[in-house]
C-alpha cells in the first residue's frame, strides 16, 4: 500500500509504502527530501529481492 501518492513531495523519514512479509507490515522510508516520480509495482504484486519499488528523486 502507498503512503505517498505519485509526484508527492517527501521529506527525508517519510513512508513510502508499505511491505507485507510473513504477515508483517514493513514500512519503507525514504532517506533523503525528494518527489515520488514513479511506482514500479501495484497493490497486491509480489515482489523479489533487490527490485526498484519506487523512484525518488532528489532535490536540489
Amino acid at each position: 500500500m502507498a503512503s505517498a501518492g505519485l509526484l508527492t513531495q517527501v521529506t527525508k523519514g517519510q513512508s513510502l509504502l508499505a511491505l507485507e512479509a510473513m504477515k508483517m507490515e514493513h514500512a519503507l522510508i525514504t532517506p533523503f527530501d525528494g518527489t515520488v516520480e514513479e511506482f514500479t509495482v501495484a497493490v497486491g504484486d509480489q515482489v523479489a529481492e533487490n527490485v526498484t519499488l519506487v523512484l525518488v528523486v532528489g532535490e536540489g
